[in-house]
């Protein structure tokens, strides 16, 4: 019997008549999308004739045609159909009119002298699953299509379109988003704000929605394609009370003269009351192909977000790795504190706002399985408030026992080493030793979680015809001692006089110290000979020169 393929995907042809919309929602594989003639889109984005578009599992889609289409569908779909009345024709009329604000802002460019003019500024607003999303980026890619370059924002917290869920941020656009993938997302204008509503911290929410709004107009103001292209700015589905508040305050904080309200007359009218005059208010009605979606489907959508950012995209895919850092190396931040009762300040003194208070955190075991946003800043202060996002970690395992890391010894740990040697050896070290050992490869100290718990001098020195290499000083914090930490320092000083082919390691003990003595044995240490008043301060003052041959 001959070989047959169990699997034949189920194949679907729809012919589209003049402004008719197919809808689709792909099930648990991918179903592809050809147009076969005529001519279609998706969310503003065209099809190329002959193209297969390949969209994962439990993805919405509309493809619409202006004149006319024929399109195929290969693969199990939860819904398939054509619908013939749809609100594309608003969409475009909108287009148009902020085409014709951005034609007129030009004409003035030529009667005022206004080197760098300003596009429209248009806000979608609306209560959740509306397709406030669909709108702003059907808006963009129509104005790419007109040779614009506009600028896509986000200020949608609960799903993260732009970066991941808990930020917000902008995207400068100067090509049409991927029918399938969406816009380019490489170099987005990121800030994190930490949870998936405002209502979790709103004075930080609104503060910064600010920073980004003055971030993006410090950079239209040099990117005049940018500027002319103007912004199209999405907002959370929260209308009411408190989110209400955010939406007039974002409106204000980017200069808005557009805003478009998605299948809510009351939110329209409260608008019309509170923005200024000069704003114009528009009502429009949403797409009928669009769903109300479940708190479990909302929960999928983010997971698919982080899974986007860390892993890419089918058409350019990520390779994440696993790296080791020590604790020593980076520093952690929360932003929000415990608020302080006014009766535990000091008399007179100001109280901080505790939501915007940037407090550092020591690593703990809760951080584990829990993502962190990397900002530039290299201490802990407000201005981690206003930094935008370097980019995401992910941490998966914290490991409190063995953060052990050798540094060199500079300004940033010179005091710790200088209080280790004042609580480790019965004499005082002067200011030339602490500046000959810093910034030297053979001095170091023993970074544990962080903490300074020990240090190892070394230097190299001539005795009779034969390189050595001299340990001046090897110390372990008092609490520290008997755990190992000596003999990594020990070890530290024999790969260096190894690595550089020295013979023989040799140092100084005060006779009566009789640990020292047999630490340095147990290591197949020597005493190889006596220096009378070696210490002269100190009583006894002779000491034991000891000796090791590798």
């Amino acid at each position: 019997m001959p070989l047959t393929n169990s699997y034949n995907p189920k194949v679907q042809e729809f012919s589209l008549k003049e402004d008719h919309e197919l809808r689709f929602e792909v099930g648990a594989t991918e179903v592809v999308l050809e147009l076969l003639q005529g001519r279609a889109e998706v969310f503003g984005t065209e099809l190329e004739m002959h193209k297969k578009y390949a969209f994962p599992p439990n993805t919405r889609v509309a493809v619409f045609s202006w004149k006319g289409a024929t399109v195929e569908l290969i693969g199990p779909t939860t819904s398939a159909y054509v619908a013939e009345q749809t609100p594309m024709v608003i969409y475009l009329n909108t287009h148009a009119a902020l085409e014709q604000l951005r034609q007129h802002s030009e004409g003035q460019m030529a009667v005022d002298g206004n080197e760098n003019p300003k596009g429209p500024r248009i806000m979608l607003v609306g209560p959740t699953d509306v397709g406030k999303t669909t709108v702003c980026r059907i808006l963009c890619n129509y104005a790419v299509r007109q040779g614009r370059s506009p600028v896509y924002i986000d200020l949608d917290v609960g799903q993260g379109s732009i970066s991941v869920p808990g930020t917000i941020g902008a995207l400068f656009i100067n090509k049409t988003a991927d029918v399938v993938e969406g816009f380019d997302r490489s170099k987005p204008l990121v800030y994190n704000f930490g949870h998936i509503s405002p209502g979790e911290n709103l004075p930080l929410y609104d503060l910064l929605v600010k920073e980004l709004a003055d971030s993006v107009t410090a950079r239209c103001a040099t990117h005049p394609e940018a500027n002319m292209g103007g912004l199209v700015i999405n907002t959370c589905g929260w209308v009411t009370g408190e989110g209400y508040a955010c939406i007039v305050s974002a409106a204000e904080a980017f200069e808005v003269d557009v805003v478009i309200v998605l299948d809510h007359e009351r939110l329209y009218n409260e608008l019309q009351r509170d923005l200024p005059t000069f704003v114009k208010i528009l009502h429009q009605p949403k797409s009928g192909g669009v769903e109300t979606r479940s708190r479990q489907s909302r929960m999928a959508a983010r997971s698919a977000a982080i899974h986007r950012y860390f892993y890419g995209v089918h058409s350019n895919p990520y390779f994440p790795f696993t790296f080791e850092m020590h604790f020593g190396e980076v520093i952690f931040c929360k932003i929000g504190t415990e608020k302080l009762p006014e009766s535990c300040l000091p008399f007179g003194s100001k109280v901080e706002d505790h939501n915007t208070k940037v407090e550092a955190i020591s690593p703990s075991a809760d951080m584990a399985h829990r993502m962190f946003a990397v900002t530039p800043c290299p201490t802990v202060s407000q201005a981690v408030l206003k930094a935008s996002v370097l980019g995401f970690v992910v941490i998966t395992e914290v490991n409190l026992t063995a953060t052990m890391e050798f540094v060199r010894i500079d300004a940033s740990n010179i005091r710790a080493v200088e209080n280790m040697h004042a609580m480790s050896f019965p004499i005082q070290y002067s200011n030339k030793f602490f500046k000959q050992i810093q910034n030297n490869d053979l001095c170091v100290a023993l970074l544990v979680n962080g903490a300074c718990l020990g240090v190892v001098c070394c230097k190299f020195e001539i005795v009779g015809c034969t390189k050595t290499l001299y340990i001046m000083s090897l110390a372990v914090g008092t609490l520290h001692r008997r755990c190992g930490l000596g003999s990594k320092l020990l070890d530290f000083a024999i790969s260096k006089a190894a690595s550089h082919q020295v013979p023989i390691i040799r140092l100084h003990v005060q006779v009566n110290n009789i640990n020292a003595i047999k630490f340095y044995t147990s290591k197949g240490f020597e005493i190889v000979e006596t220096t009378k008043n070696y210490y002269r301060r100190c009583v006894p003052p002779d000491a034991f020169i000891m000796q090791k041959a590798l």
